[in-house]
């Protein structure tokens, strides 16, 4: 029999310390030095990480390896999951406190903290982190490390060895200027993704929305790790999306994306609004504007959207859609209703199909009726404006009321704008040829309020 050591940490035989290390190589076989990874490999990575934190949860319980090994482990396989990133950031904070307390902390430590508080949202930290790992980095590059097991099959330690030794030893193996030398690289990616905002923004404010999102994408290619930031980006990309025809399921994916990466920013929670609002779906999109202001009260033009917002979800399924009728945003200028009534008005008025079938006639004169329907309210801006907030709401009271409050009242059928047979055909008649708003001033159009 095997003498014992005194701990509870040692080996009692050597099958023990053999199947130990074997599932440790294994640990360290499904995780990658870096996580600096394509897209494919980051797919690959998450599940491997997840087979990771299996092997290191059985060892936990088999109290086989002292937590001193296995939490490190333990921590970039949570990074490597990108699932649990307050527990990862938890876990690199105490991580870095007993390194501290025993001396001088290596550039992995720093690297993996600053991971974790990127992925978790703190980028101001995450940066001073990664500056720590950087500074250890050597003059010149050693050959990149290659993944997989750290440990060679001769460095099997003898018979009665502990685990402890096994794993320091497979520390040293994998040890080297690696994780300085990412986070060098990673620093350096933040600086290019912000500068790639920055475009990306310029060429939004140009209303070059393609553009835009194109140089978005980039950014969120250049630095995948930046939580903080991708919420930005998603939600900047989702505003560019809504302006072009045809994508506003792809903006409503980017703003989903944006409330995954960051819970907690107002903006996209807005955004996401603003495309309930303009799919007829109020109710949900009164809930976003509400959830954006509890985040974040003085969220600058908030006030105008959850008025309207919540003057749409009080008439709920009654309430028509009168801009999508005209294919036009709720935040239009006043001159793109004129221009886009004339333009379907000539495209669908019924004497263009006199020789088609009775239903593509019986379609077409459905069409006008709602495009004519949809321009003597929207074409004017007294109408228009009653149409958005209410007949007697004051576009200026406060958002606080017994609705907002979680009191939702009734639908109001008798409203003008509820739903109801359309009248008969209109003509092209005239409207106030205002611009900048259907108010009078700059609270309708949203790019400068909500843009990250």
């Amino acid at each position: 029999q095997a003498p014992d050591f005194g701990s509870k940490w040692s080996l009692r035989c050597s099958s023990g310390a053999r199947a130990a290390l074997q599932s440790l190589r294994r640990v360290e076989g499904f995780l990658r030095a870096t996580l600096e990874l394509s897209a494919a490999e980051s797919r690959q990575a998450e599940m491997e990480g997840r087979q990771a934190l299996r092997l290191l949860d059985e060892l936990d319980r088999q109290q086989m390896v002292p937590p001193s090994q296995t939490r490190p482990l333990r921590l970039r396989a949570l990074l490597q999951t990108k699932e649990k990133p307050a527990e990862a950031q938890k876990l690199s904070e105490e991580l870095l406190k007993e390194s501290r307390s025993s001396g001088d902390v290596a550039a992995d430590v720093w690297y993996w903290r600053g991971l974790a508080l990127l992925g978790n949202g703190d980028r101001s930290s995450a940066k001073a982190a990664l500056r720590q790992a950087a500074a250890l980095a050597p003059a010149e590059a050693p050959p990149p490390a290659t993944d997989g097991p750290s440990v060679a099959a001769e460095e099997v330690p003898a018979e009665g060895a502990s685990v402890a030794a096994a794993a320091a030893v497979a520390a040293v193996a994998a040890a080297g200027s690696g994780p300085a030398l990412a986070a060098t690289r990673l620093l350096t990616k933040l600086v290019e993704a912000d500068a790639l905002k920055d475009k990306a923004n310029s060429l939004f404010k140009a209303r070059r929305w393609e553009e835009a999102v194109e140089c978005y994408e980039d950014a969120l290619k250049a630095c995948p790790h930046d939580k903080e930031l991708s919420a930005v980006l998603h939600t900047n990309s989702s505003a560019a999306l809504r302006k072009l025809e045809q994508r506003a399921d792809d903006a409503y994916r980017h703003a989903m994306k944006a409330i995954e990466a960051n819970p907690k920013y107002a903006k996209a929670f807005f955004r996401r609004g603003v495309l309930h609002y303009d799919a007829g779906r109020w109710t949900q999109s009164f809930e976003d504007f509400r959830k954006a202001q509890d985040i974040e009260p003085n969220l600058q033009g908030i006030d105008s959207w959850l008025r309207r917002g919540r003057h749409a979800a009080r008439e709920g399924k009654e309430r028509k859609n009168l801009y999508r009728e005209l294919g036009l945003l709720c935040d239009c200028e006043q001159e793109e209703v004129k221009k886009r009534y004339r333009t379907l008005a000539r495209e669908c008025h019924p004497d263009k199909v006199v020789d088609a079938s009775p239903a593509e006639r019986g379609a077409a004169e459905n069409k006008f009726k709602s495009v004519n329907e949809a321009h003597e309210i929207l074409g004017n801006e007294k109408s228009r404006k009653e149409y958005d907030f209410g007949k007697d709401s004051d576009h200026h009271q406060s958002p606080y009321d017994a609705f907002n409050r979680g009191r939702r009242a009734a639908p109001q059928p008798g409203s003008r704008y509820s739903r109801q047979p359309p009248g008969g055909f209109g003509g092209f008649g005239g409207f106030p040829g205002a611009r900048g708003g259907p108010f009078g001033d700059n609270d309708s159009d949203d790019d400068g309020f909500f843009f990250g």
